[in-house]
């Protein structure tokens, strides 16, 4: 008579963890973006940005081998032509977390934007934009959706006054983004409130309690005994 061999023991390990990634730094820690602290640029060098004050911001995250990086691209650089001696500034955020299409580092990013688009707005350091500050407040004054979820998904406006008064996600089209550059760069500085406002999220249930910037969550192994009789009975020879 000859028996089917016993399963193997389980393997037993460690308790694994997950970590949930952190948040963006508080916006409350820079009331408007001109207090943000320098940022790197694609060359490596550090953007002041309170050289910035009183200009219109455009911050958005980008991508060179997306399937709308000639599109965007074109439309960045035709609102940057129009719209630049009028104080409009646009801060280009590579990242390649969003399908891997930006695959290339600092170098390659910036050879190939100024080949092929000719731009000459600021293209700053490729990294990870849940980092930056700038979309950190952007997400705060515009929570829905509560995240950037592709390349060009985060796109925000800010005023003359550093603040962020405009987002716009991947089904707006050009001439509704062009209508709010063209709104916020005809506005002097300080005169009266902006004229589009954030769009707060409004709910009559109870917030959330906020969470820590980091969470670890313990996950045990999924415990592997199985039975003698889940291994079916006995063969004769």
């Amino acid at each position: 008579m000859r028996c089917r061999p016993a399963p193997p023991l389980p393997v037993r390990t460690a308790p694994t963890a997950r970590f949930r990634r952190g948040l963006p730094p508080s916006p409350e820690l820079y009331p408007t973006a001109w207090e943000v602290p320098p940022l790197r640029n694609i060359h490596w060098g550090l953007l002041d940005m309170a050289t910035l004050r009183g200009k219109v911001l455009w911050v958005i995250n980008v991508a060179s081998e997306d399937d709308e990086s000639d599109a965007k691209y074109a439309h960045m650089v035709q609102m940057h032509d129009t719209y630049g001696k009028a104080g409009l500034e646009i801060l280009a955020f590579p990242c390649n977390w969003y399908g891997q299409k930006e695959p290339g580092d600092n170098e390659d990013i910036a050879a190939n934007v100024k080949a092929k688009y000719g731009v000459r707005f600021h293209m700053m350091s490729k990294g990870d934009i849940e980092e930056n500050p700038l979309f950190g407040m952007g997400l705060d004054a515009f929570p829905l959706p509560p995240d950037v979820v592709w390349n060009f998904h985060g796109s925000f406006l800010f005023s003359r006054e550093g603040i962020c008064v405009a987002r716009f996600g991947l089904t707006e089209g050009e001439e509704a983004v062009e209508a709010a550059i063209k709104e916020l760069v005809e506005r002097e500085e300080g005169a009266g409130s902006p004229l589009l406002t954030p769009k707060k999220a409004k709910s009559t249930e109870a917030a959330e309690p906020e969470l820590p910037a980091v969470v670890i969550e313990t996950v045990e192994e999924e415990d592997m005994t199985r039975a003698e009789d889940d291994w079916g009975p006995e063969e004769e020879e």
